[in-house]
């Protein structure tokens, strides 16, 4: 299977708002712009620069280079050990189901 093509792209994101008191706007960017710089970071969702803009009705941030989706990760976890993972007919113990279970893995996913 090719990998995804991964292309950045910008994204307006704007909100409608009551009026603002115009002592309040950049306060008001600053946060909105702090709140998703830690959203897209947790995200894992890179970007290049964030614009900022308000009036007293609207925030708006545009990202610009936003990537189009996150990189792909490899999570290794460690079960139970294989003496403990099988029982004595070779069937998957009830520690090993529980492990693939908690992983959201099938027997298959074991090596």
């Amino acid at each position: 299977m090719p990998d995804k093509i991964k292309e950045n792209a910008d994204l307006i994101f704007e909100i409608g708002c009551e009026e603002l008191p115009a002592g309040y706007l950049q306060k008001a960017e600053d946060r909105l712009a702090e709140i998703i710089r830690k959203d897209l970071s947790e995200l894992k969702l890179g970007f290049e620069q964030v614009e900022r803009f308000s009036t007293p009705r609207r925030l708006a941030l545009k990202l610009i280079g936003l990537v189009s989706g996150q990189e792909d990760e490899i999570i290794e976890r460690i079960g139970p050990a294989k003496s403990l993972a099988y029982d004595q007919n070779g069937d998957l113990s009830k520690a090993a189901r529980g492990f693939l279970q908690s992983a959201g893995c099938t027997e298959g996913d074991i090596y």
